[in-house]
């Protein structure tokens, strides 16, 4: 028997990975949203909007009007790439959903941390993005999403040092990034 350290509830069905947080929180990943949770702390930001998801109709064999593997192909062909409503949950209450235009696909993500506050998260298409956890009065927190570039579909992700990151890709060319901290103004520090 393990002893419970803390539990939450409400966690989206298509959870399905978890990175730890420096600070003793996690990330965890759905198929549309980042969640951040860390005890009684909640945030959250939504990727992907569920207004693109179609219904896909049942996949239904005629032998006698083509072959079983014709009428899979054109099926996979149709709707490989198409989130099924069905799959899609809807995100809880304390995500922040002004980035849900940008419809990126958020399965097979990776993560790593660059700072105790900013994770450099590379998803299924090779999006990069950063995720920075941002205090709020009365101690909640708030995670807020910034597109950086792209990439290969990641495999893995590390931080190397302080201003080197690996993504590995089993698909693509393998990264090493240098990255640095830019202000608001866009200007450089580190």
């Amino acid at each position: 028997k393990h002893t419970k350290v803390w539990d939450t509830v409400g966690l989206p069905s298509d959870a399905y990975k978890v990175v730890a947080a420096p600070d003793g929180g996690v990330l965890v990943f759905t198929g549309t949203a980042v969640l951040y949770i860390k005890q009684q702390t909640k945030a959250g930001v939504v990727l992907h909007s569920e207004s693109h998801a179609e219904a896909i109709p049942p996949l239904e064999f005629d032998p006698t009007n083509e072959p079983m593997s014709e009428t899979m192909r054109k099926f996979a062909s149709s709707y490989g790439t198409v989130l099924p409503a069905a799959s899609i949950e809807r995100p809880p209450t304390y995500c922040d959903e002004a980035n849900a235009e940008w419809n990126i696909d958020c399965s097979c993500a990776s993560a790593a941390w660059l700072e105790d506050t900013i994770a450099l998260v590379s998803f299924r298409h090779g999006e990069l993005v950063t995720l920075k956890l941002v205090s709020e009065r009365g101690g909640s927190m708030r995670l807020v999403a910034s597109k950086v570039a792209s990439g290969p579909q990641p495999t893995c992700m590390a931080r190397v040092d302080d201003r080197v990151v690996f993504i590995g890709s089993r698909g693509g060319d393998s990264l090493l990034l240098s990255w640095r901290h830019q202000d608001a103004a866009g200007a450089g520090r580190g």
